[in-house]
């Protein structure tokens, strides 16, 4: 039987976890896990390195396998916070919903604000503020929508199917989980940005409503690049939706701003084929800093965004590299060169990765005869 060791030294899960976000920075995530795993197995606690592996899990849609890690941690007296939350969107996901909701329950009675805690520790009640909650027949008492259904939800955000009453037609709105101050900045970025930005490829904002912590857009009726990702595609279209991509991206960082959330989940397709950027909540002008670090989705953020570094177009080409890789099984015949592009996308320099023209040349080349 091997040897289980009582404990990682501060210093020792330190190391470990540098070790990790070295791995994952390089696109090893499978070798990263498999060696925190078999780390994890001989130790008791290291709740840090647990939960950096649970959240690369999840990303890589194991969430079975978050949940076992998290497990030893879930055993304690009065387990983290963020530890209740990581598995409680792990459950969610695996369609336990009462077991997720007991773990939400426990995150509303430590931090009644935390993103997402709220609806979900009492799924049949939407409250994002008084005076604008969602009654059960779908009516928004405080304003001009009809909800119909949900289409989806992340940690900002629900993004429901609704009816704008007064102009006859269907939108999605997205409402925000939290009311403070942070959340309305994000609110306000994810809404302006856009709104400033005229392009096919760029989300239509229609409206704002800061009471309510909410944003109604164009409903784009295709699915997420995400959702896309996971059934057999032909290579032609994952061209379409690459190169259309960069479009958008080359006319948002023209505009002066830089998205900084750049992520499958975060583009969705129309039907004709054209991909389309959505949520900038992260975005900021060009050459502005942000007020925190850590600012991203850890895989997608370039290292220098992550240190809070000013916005610079560089960081979405970063978050593009690592889009692509994602699209190499669709796309077996270009994936030795598309996997050369993503891998300059990610150079440790900024100024080392390929401007937006070069890339579409780059890509070009690569879907040649595809």
């Amino acid at each position: 039987m091997a040897q289980v060791w009582e404990g990682l030294s501060p210093e020792a899960e330190e190391r470990a976890l540098a070790a990790f976000s070295e791995l994952l920075d390089d696109q090893r995530e499978a070798r990263a896990i498999a060696l925190a795993r078999a780390l994890l197995g001989r130790v008791v606690g290291a709740q840090q390195l647990r939960v950096a592996l649970a959240e690369a899990q999840v990303a890589r849609a194991d969430d079975a396998g978050a949940v076992d890690t998290l497990a030893p941690l879930l055993e304690a007296a009065e387990p983290a916070i963020e530890v209740l939350a990581l598995a409680a969107r792990a459950l969610d996901r695996l369609g336990q919903e009462s077991r997720a909701t007991q773990l939400w329950q426990g995150v509303l009675a430590r931090d009644v604000d935390y993103p997402g805690a709220r609806s979900r520790a009492a799924p049949e009640v939407v409250a994002p503020s008084a005076g604008a909650t969602l009654a059960s027949g779908g009516e928004l008492s405080g304003g001009r929508y009809l909800v119909r259904r949900e289409l989806g939800r992340g940690g900002a955000g629900a993004v429901f199917e609704a009816l704008d009453r007064d102009l006859g037609r269907p939108v999605a709105l997205k409402i925000y989980h939290q009311r403070g101050a942070a959340a309305r900045g994000r609110l306000r970025l994810e809404a302006r940005t856009p709104a400033r930005l005229e392009h096919p490829g760029v989300i239509r904002i229609f409206d704002l409503d800061e009471e309510l912590g909410a944003i109604a857009m164009e409903w784009v009726r295709g699915r997420s690049l995400k959702a896309a990702a996971r059934d057999e595609v032909a290579p032609a279209s994952v061209r379409a939706w690459i190169l259309s991509l960069v479009d958008a991206l080359a006319f948002v960082h023209d505009a002066g701003f830089v998205h900084r959330d750049l992520k499958p989940s975060n583009v969705l397709l129309r039907r004709d084929g054209r991909a389309v950027l959505t949520d900038f909540g992260l975005a900021l002008p060009l050459g502005e800093s942000p007020a925190r670090a850590g600012e991203g989705t850890r895989g997608f953020a370039a290292p220098e965004q992550l240190r809070a570094a000013p916005a610079h177009g560089s960081a979405d080409v970063y978050a593009l590299g690592a889009l692509l890789l994602e699209l190499l099984p669709a796309i077996p015949t270009s994936a030795p060169a598309v996997r050369e592009i993503a891998r300059a996308c990610q150079a440790l320099e900024p100024a080392q990765r390929p401007g937006l023209p070069q890339l579409v040349e780059l890509l070009e080349a690569a879907f040649h005869g595809s």
